[in-house]
């Protein structure tokens, strides 16, 4: 009883560490691999009107990037803002922390 009471704080206090980021704005370019080291050739990208460098949104053989990219296109051609999130990141970060550490995002979805 004592380790799953344990357990349970320890989750509860790890999990709570935890915030989510947000980028949010319309499509500016949506990319199918783009240039830069192997990896970046191989992913999608999307880049905001308003927020400056590219947020990786997977590898080409990952299905939900492959939904993410699709999305974003749809965003791109409806003129529609795109919220983009990541979860892992903690209270002083911001969408430029995320794109910085080249973060997948953990949910999207648009406005």
């Amino acid at each position: 009883m004592k380790k799953i009471l344990g357990f349970i704080i320890f989750g509860l206090c790890t999990f709570s560490a935890y915030a989510t980021v947000q980028c949010v704005g319309v499509p500016e370019r949506v990319y199918a691999g783009f240039h830069g080291a192997y990896p970046a050739e191989q992913s999608f990208a999307v880049m905001l009107k308003n927020i400056s460098g590219k947020i990786v949104l997977g590898h080409v053989t990952d299905d939900l990037a492959r939904a993410r990219y699709a999305m974003a296109l749809a965003a791109q051609r409806s003129s529609s803002e795109l919220v983009i999130q990541f979860y892992s990141f903690s209270s002083p970060d911001d969408c430029n922390t995320a794109i910085s550490a080249k973060a997948i995002p953990t949910s999207m979805y648009t406005e």
